[in-house]
């Protein structure tokens, strides 16, 4: 509250009290009754005052907040910008780096063909040169294998160089998308979570069934591989994740009557989770074990993950 109102208050209170004082001495009861009532009145003015600058300073709050939200907001939607626009600048269209890709191989494989021909020839020359009656004519045929030799050489030297240059620049983009899904990850709920985390998983060759999201016993997707099932919990955490989480995990690995249990998180584990996986044998997956996921899953199917 304002310190000069509050202030004011206190002078109408010593005020009150000395009219009240002197009308008691005076006995002078109508004056006393209406001193009184004024003091009531002060008190609920000021409480009145109170509650408004309560709520004065909790609206100030809330703007504040609101103000950085909205900043914060901006600048992930900034970086979210300039993550499409680096992936648009690096490559329109990644199936066509694909394709280029595969066509470099298949021409290496063409000269590497003929270099293997000709190096056969050239063989067979060497050794029938003692049994050619003409030695100026073996010569000649021998310089011009040598030549054509020379020349596929540098043709392989130069698809080689422009192949591998088209896996850096593969590889980078790949490594754009993998970060593109990581923000996503981080900006999602934790039912969203857990059905980006079963497609991820049919991807990568997995069977899944997403739970119901009350009830699941801390399960949230039953997986399937190999003729082995895993109890999966997906955790969207902005901090680290405890041992709560191992703990429901194998709980509902006993209640489903399954393999194995995963915890699968977009950030790390605390150190108590760690050391109770190890004793209950439930496997942990952090960042860095989900971005292997993802780039699996590029590498499976590009075309799910293109913007």
């Amino acid at each position: 509250m304002n310190l000069i109102v509050k202030i004011a208050f206190v002078f109408l209170y010593l005020f009150s009290l000395l009219l009240l004082m002197a009308s008691i001495s005076t006995k002078e009861f109508i004056t006393t009754a209406i001193v009184i009532l004024s003091m009531i009145a002060l008190t609920i003015l000021f409480s009145q005052f109170k509650r408004y600058f309560k709520r004065k300073k909790e609206l100030t709050e809330l703007k504040r907040e609101l103000r950085i939200l909205t900043r914060k907001n901006k600048r992930q939607q900034k970086r979210l910008y300039q993550t499409e626009d680096r992936l648009s600048r690096k490559d329109a269209n990644y199936h066509q780096l694909k394709t280029d890709i595969t066509k470099r191989k298949k021409e290496l494989q063409r000269v590497e063909k003929k270099l293997h021909h000709l190096n056969k020839q050239i063989d067979t020359t060497l050794m029938s040169h003692t049994h050619v009656k003409n030695d100026q004519l073996n010569q000649k045929q021998l310089d011009m294998t040598y030549k054509k030799l020379t020349a596929y050489q540098t043709d392989v030297k130069k698809i080689k160089k422009q192949l591998r240059q088209y896996q850096r620049m593969q590889r980078k983009i790949q490594h754009l998308l993998i970060d593109d899904e990581l923000r996503k990850i981080d900006d999602m709920t934790g039912r969203q979570f857990e059905l980006y985390l079963a497609k991820l998983l049919t991807i990568n060759g997995y069977q899944t069934e997403v739970t119901q999201a009350s009830g699941d016993q801390g399960v949230d997707i039953i997986a399937k591989k190999n003729g082995q099932t895993y109890a999966i919990q997906a955790k969207r955490y902005v901090n680290s994740v405890s041992n709560k989480a191992v703990q429901e995990v194998f709980s509902g690995k006993q209640y489903y009557n399954l393999q194995h249990a995963i915890v699968v998180t977009n950030n790390t584990f605390t150190k108590s989770a760690k050391e109770l996986a190890d004793k209950t044998h439930v496997t942990l997956m952090d960042r860095e074990d989900l971005r292997k996921l993802i780039e699996n899953a590029i590498n499976i199917k590009p075309e799910k993950f293109m913007l």
